[in-house]
């Protein structure tokens, strides 16, 4: 009896002590983020994310259930963790849905350009007993504002190109696989005379793809020295973004984008197709950057 009574106090004691160091772990915890692109592809994304807590957590039991949803959609899950908790690094693979992003985008301009980004982490306490926390945030990002772009006025022959002063655009829905979004772009006429314009139209590539275009048939007469508003309708190509964005990733995060825009005029009897943009842009991005600065404590 007096051993079975001296192995419950060291067990007790064991048990005293270990909880005192997690306690002690959990509260002093000061965790490293560093985040990482796996592999990447038309269909999935992988990201790399490990995770330095300095001191190993010394909790038994796994973290293998880790699901990531937006707007109500499950864009992504971790598909392989390491934990052991003897070491202080824990090393996760999100797989992200390509597709599932894409409608998940979809829902996101729905809803007014706002949405919900929710993180589910689930396992097994002493492999055995069930946990799980989800961690939900709003997100608001005005991604039509990026469309709002000026361009100067230029000679074509006997008159002036109008110049684009600015434009405001907003999202309409989709049309089958397409997105339709409604810019409204103010132009300035240069000229001493009325400038009649007319069919708008416009093709952006990106990486050589023609993710977005756009055309008007209305007919707008812009005042001479004066401004008017011309509606375009834009159409993006939903099927193509994931794989502008597999080229855009594995370019080192770098994107050509290559516009044209045409606008026909009427004048004098006659008709101009004249190019008022052929712009080549490269955007670089760094978005795991990004990632570490936002989750780095």
């Amino acid at each position: 009896m007096g051993k079975l009574k001296k192995a419950i106090g060291v067990g007790f004691l064991v048990l005293l002590v270990w909880g005192g160091y997690v306690t002690y772990a959990l509260a002093t915890l000061k965790p490293q983020f560093s985040a990482r692109w796996g592999a990447v592809n038309e269909k999935e994304t992988n990201v790399i994310i490990d995770v330095n807590f300095g001191k190993p957590l010394m909790i038994p039991g796994t973290f293998s259930d880790i699901r990531i949803t937006l707007n109500g959609i499950e864009i992504g899950k971790a598909t392989q963790v390491n934990y052991s908790m003897t070491t202080p690094k824990i090393g996760i693979k999100i797989t992200f849905d390509n597709q599932k992003i894409v409608r998940a985008f979809v829902n996101y301009m729905n809803s007014g350009q706002f949405g919900t980004v929710s993180v589910y982490v689930g396992g097994k306490f002493l492999w055995l007993v069930p946990f799980g926390e989800t961690l939900s945030y709003n997100i608001s990002q005005d991604l039509l504002a990026y469309s709002n772009i000026t361009y100067p006025s230029k000679k074509v022959g006997p008159f002036y190109s109008p110049a684009v002063k600015g434009i405001a655009s907003e999202w309409k829905g989709i049309s089958g696989n397409y997105g339709i979004i409604t810019s409204h772009v103010r132009v300035y006429n240069p000229n001493d005379f009325p400038l009649p314009v007319g069919n708008l139209e416009y093709v952006a590539y990106f990486n050589g793809y023609p993710l977005v275009s756009g055309n008007t048939t209305e007919t707008v007469i812009i005042p001479p020295k004066g401004t008017a508003i011309i509606t375009v309708k834009n159409i993006l190509n939903l099927s193509l973004i994931p794989k502008v964005w597999e080229l855009h990733i594995n370019n080192n995060e770098t994107t050509k984008i290559h516009a044209i825009i045409y606008v026909v005029i009427n004048l004098r009897g006659q008709s101009y197709r004249v190019k008022i943009t052929d712009v080549t842009k490269t955007i670089k991005t760094d978005l795991l950057a990004s990632i570490n600065r936002g989750v780095t404590r």
